[in-house]
């Protein structure tokens, strides 16, 4: 990725938003923004890494305690009662799931999990057939 410490200053800046990263504001999208993108980075260069491994771990352990058990996961809240829902669904799942992954691979971690996200979410480029 293009400059990589510019976008790992610009994502770990945007995860101190506290309009997107306070107590019942986090969403999968808002988690995936920023992930995703340091994910990318980390593995080019040493710039914040300690940073970006303690957001994500701290986002690991919430993301965890989001889970229902035998239903999945919610989007997320929505405090103001729009946005995708609070109820475990499968866009929460499937984006929880790809999420937990990115965050333990950047930790080192995501051998564990027993699982590679597939679909949208996917860490692998598409390959055309």
């Amino acid at each position: 990725m293009p400059y990589a410490e510019r976008v790992i200053d610009t994502v770990l800046d945007h995860a101190r938003d506290p309009r997107h990263f306070s107590p019942g504001r986090e969403n999968a999208c808002n988690v995936l923004d920023v992930i995703h993108p340091s994910w990318l980075c980390v593995r080019q260069t040493t710039h914040r890494a300690e940073e970006a491994r303690a957001w994500a771990t701290s986002q690991l352990t919430a993301a965890l305690r989001r889970r229902h058990p035998h239903q999945g996961f919610p989007f997320g809240p929505a405090p103001d009662g729009t946005g995708p829902s609070r109820e475990p669904g499968l866009q929460g799942t499937e984006m929880w799931l790809a999420i937990i992954w990115l965050l333990a691979d950047l930790l080192g971690l995501a051998d564990v999990l027993g699982y590679r996200p597939p679909g949208i979410h996917r860490p692998d480029p598409v390959r055309p057939e």
